[in-house]
């Protein structure tokens, strides 16, 4: 069968699904339904949809519908975890394969929901992709009108909804209380939740807090020179780093400046650099604790024109990456690629397996779905299943067999749909909510920010920065005087004040929720512990086996001080500075 009619069966099942009339007494309620993403039958793992008003001061309101996998633990306490993702806009499920075997699934289940307006919840607050022509508010208007002219209802995406959110899926899943985990943004849905339903909470983890009563946009340019200053004075003060890479800052800044007037370039992948955006990929690589070691190399090298580890990082070849027991997706994509590439090439009488790969370039959207699509639809079974094998990692067409044979008919047009994308490269985007960003950030954050004062603070950046940290920063701005949905009351920038057992973490470098952050949120919370990891960046709960061990240990006694002394423990950074 082909792939196309694979989507549409998945795709009506789906719409059929979020289409069920509901009667008022039964809102809210969660009903069980196929995982959008293939499972391993190893795992047990139940996927539904949490289904609330959209507007729940409104008895007409329509219905939305939050995904939600629940990953049981192996022998799990009563009280589960609710994962919440940052952004806003991030999806939790889209991280589900990091999640099966996460160090909290033997003692506990874990539940992962992608929040109203995100992911695989419908609606989907998604944007057309930006213009490069086009201004942040231009781009925001353009997305308004689109998600306004689908029904939806802008204003009823917020934090304080999210929250009920939370509270309607432990009643629905039957929890007397819930271990909440939140990350960047998800601290700031976590801290509303302790703040609007206080009695329903066992301990909260906050990891790389965002507090309400920051002013993000104002503090973003210090936060950001901050970091990089923290980055530059680590490297200053290690002495194979310093050696290998002096006056690390004055570097930076000159070849910022040089390469705003004359771009990096390497001609070979045919990409290129400006300062601006050399700033911004320093700024984004600081969230990544195992990219921070590359980023002195990075820049020194850059400034001499070798660009290898520019290219590096933006195929993703740099660091280790997040270590998943389990992820679909080929372990030998070279060998999967040359078979596909072989048969390919058979199918349409041409020489070889590279003849092939350029048959597909010349192809049109359309001339290269119908292509795959015969050439799936022609497939010898005996090939599909050693296709299937080397993406899915079976030992065998044995084992892959098996496994087909104890899926219902959902579970394999699942399996199916996720192997076909592979090779039509048309997977959805299910990280891409800008829309949901707006809602938030011009509701409960943006009124709250001076534009006048995150412009200054820009200003007193040194020279070279100043353009690279203004668009993002002030851009915000102008796409909420597109959004078009009014300020929350001044109570949502209050800070919260709660009794709940929280642990609270910070890494030292991280660009965009500083510890100094983590230490506002701390404020109002009278039962909470602080751990700052040094040399660390953005969320780093679980960034080691240090910090995972206190993680783990706040959990099994909320009620006691984890011992942290596997800090003085921790080796140093190990700054990269090899060839």
């Amino acid at each position: 069968m082909s792939r196309s009619l694979h989507c549409t069966l998945l795709m009506l099942a789906l719409l059929l699904s979020f289409g069920q009339a509901v009667d008022a007494q039964d809102r809210p309620f969660f009903e069980e339904d196929v995982c959008p993403f293939y499972v391993p039958l190893t795992f047990e793992v139940d996927c539904g949809y949490l289904s609330v008003p959209e507007n729940r001061q409104d008895p007409d309101s329509p219905m939305i519908q939050l995904a939600v996998a629940i990953i049981r633990g192996e022998s799990p306490a009563p009280e589960p975890i609710i994962y919440l993702e940052g952004g806003p806009g991030g999806s939790a499920l889209t991280g589900f394969y990091y999640w099966l075997e996460s160090p909290f699934t033997p003692d506990y289940d874990v539940i992962l929901f992608d929040q109203r307006g995100i992911g695989y919840s419908t609606p989907r607050l998604e944007c057309p992709i930006p213009g490069e022509d086009t201004t942040y508010e231009e781009d925001a208007e353009i997305c308004r009108e689109l998600l306004e002219d689908e029904g939806i209802d802008l204003a009823m995406y917020t934090s304080a909804n999210s929250a009920a959110d939370i509270e309607d899926l432990r009643i629905a899943l039957g929890y007397d209380q819930i271990n909440l985990f939140g990350v960047s943004y998800g601290t700031r849905l976590a801290l509303t939740y302790m703040r609007d339903f206080p009695d329903a909470i066992r301990s909260v983890i906050l990891d790389s807090a965002y507090p309400p009563q920051v002013n993000g946009y104002e503090e973003q340019p210090i936060n950001a020179l901050s970091a990089f200053q923290a980055l530059f004075n680590g490297c200053a003060d290690d002495q194979a780093c310093n050696a290998a890479f002096p006056d690390l800052e004055n570097v930076f800044y000159q070849l910022v400046d040089s390469a705003n007037q004359t771009p990096l370039v390497n001609e070979e992948e045919e990409l290129e650099w400006t300062g601006d955006d050399l700033v911004n990929i320093l700024f984004d690589s600081m969230y990544d604790t195992e990219l921070i070691p590359y980023l002195p190399a990075l820049i020194y090298k850059a400034s001499k024109g070798d660009t290898a580890l520019l290219v590096d990082l933006e195929y993703g070849e740099l660091g280790e990456g997040w270590d998943y027991a389990y992820y679909p997706g080929p372990e030998d994509p070279e060998a999967l690629d040359a078979l596909y590439y072989e048969l390919l090439a058979d199918y349409l009488d041409l020489d070889d397996a590279d003849a092939a790969y350029d048959y597909l370039l010349d192809l049109d959207e359309d001339e290269f779905y119908d292509t795959l699509d015969d050439f799936f639809d022609n497939m010898e079974d005996a090939d599909f299943a050693e296709l299937m094998i080397l993406y899915f990692n079976f030992e065998d067409e044995d084992a892959l067999n098996d496994t087909i044979d104890q899926m219902n008919d959902a579970q394999y047009e699942v399996f199916e749909d996720e192997f076909y994308n592979y090779f039509y490269q048309d997977a959805e985007d299910y990280d891409s909510n800008e829309g949901m960003y707006n809602s938030v950030e011009c509701y409960e954050e943006i009124p709250f920010n001076d534009f006048d004062v995150a412009e200054r603070n820009i200003t007193q950046l040194p020279d070279a920065i100043e353009s690279g940290i203004y668009g993002p920063t002030m851009g915000q701005f102008e796409a909420c005087r597109a959004w078009g949905i009014p300020a929350a009351p001044s109570f949502e920038t209050e800070i919260v004040r709660s009794d709940a057992f929280t642990l609270i973490t910070a890494g030292e470098y991280d660009p965009i929720t500083p510890p100094s952050w983590s230490l506002a949120a701390a404020e109002g919370l009278s039962r909470h512990y602080f751990v700052q990891y040094p040399r660390a960046g953005h969320g780093v709960a679980l960034i080691h086996a240090c910090a995972t061990e206190i993680t783990l240990a706040f959990l099994r006694d909320p009620m006691r001080e984890p011992d942290q002394s596997c800090l003085e423990r921790l080796d140093p950074l190990d700054f990269y500075t090899g060839g």
